[in-house]
């Protein structure tokens, strides 16, 4: 979300179809990357690689960092991070490491990897999103007791994305 100066603030107080300019605005900046992400095009190509190119000035062209952190896969295959601070924390910073290796175990002081055993204060889990555990996290029931993660096991499909059947008003 922007942080909107006092000055900001002060125009949409007495001009309030500014509000209305800025919200239109970023609702056809965000539609307009969706249409970019969705297709698959020389728009969408181009987009790619400059996203890409930011991403590797951002890691200084560091080729240790570049190849885990830059994705193998297409621009909004995947939740998109919009964010100008995360990348540039892994360069030349001796409080943050980024480790990929396989972990064999979690040791008292920090992790043991295949390669090397760390000590560590923190650990970041950070794995990716888990869409089953997010819809299925509760217990949701259907018709004749059915519970969602259940009917999901066997037939993980909603019509749209939204609807699924069995399971009224869900």
């Amino acid at each position: 979300d922007p942080v909107y100066s006092d000055t900001v603030k002060h125009l949409f107080r007495r001009i309030p179809i500014l509000m209305t300019i800025q919200r239109v605005s970023l609702f056809l900046l965000v539609e307009g990357w969706a249409a970019v992400w969705l297709t698959k095009g020389k728009l969408s190509q181009c987009f790619q690689m400059f996203i890409e190119g930011n991403m590797r000035a951002q890691l200084d062209n560091q080729a240790s960092l570049t190849s885990r952190l830059i994705p193998n896969y297409n621009l909004g295959c995947k939740r998109v991070l919009l964010s100008d601070d995360f990348l540039p924390v892994f360069k030349n910073n001796t409080n943050c490491h980024l480790v990929t290796d396989d972990i064999e175990h979690v040791t008292a002081n920090g992790i043991k990897t295949v390669k090397e055993e760390l000590k560590l204060d923190m650990i970041v889990y950070a794995t990716g999103f888990d869409i089953e555990g997010s819809i299925c996290g509760f217990d949701t029931f259907g018709r004749n007791n059915t519970l969602l993660r259940d009917h999901f096991e066997t037939q993980p499909c909603a019509y749209l994305g939204i609807t699924v059947p069995t399971f009224p008003n869900f």
